[in-house]
């Protein structure tokens, strides 16, 4: 599934990488009742409504973690 909040695009192997996808870049917020994504403040009380709320941004799909694909093993000093 893509990483972006609010993409429901699923990884289909490696055609599905670099697709476009609508999401939301800010994060979700949850006062008194209404919810809402803090990038574009659309503001229900539905919380099935408020996960379908289309993105408010539009980019490429990305399917690995950001620390998946820059891991790196850190030296160990106690040896």
């Amino acid at each position: 599934k893509c990483k972006h909040a609010g993409c429901v695009k699923v990884y289909k192997g490696p055609n599905s990488e670099g697709q476009r996808c609508q999401y939301h870049p800010g994060g979700p917020v949850f006062h008194e009742g209404e919810k809402y994504w803090s990038c574009c403040r659309r503001r229900t009380i539905n919380f099935a409504e408020f996960l379908s709320t289309p993105g408010c941004a539009k980019g490429r799909c990305i399917f690995k973690d950001e620390k998946e694909a820059v891991a790196v093993e850190m030296p160990r000093f106690d040896m």
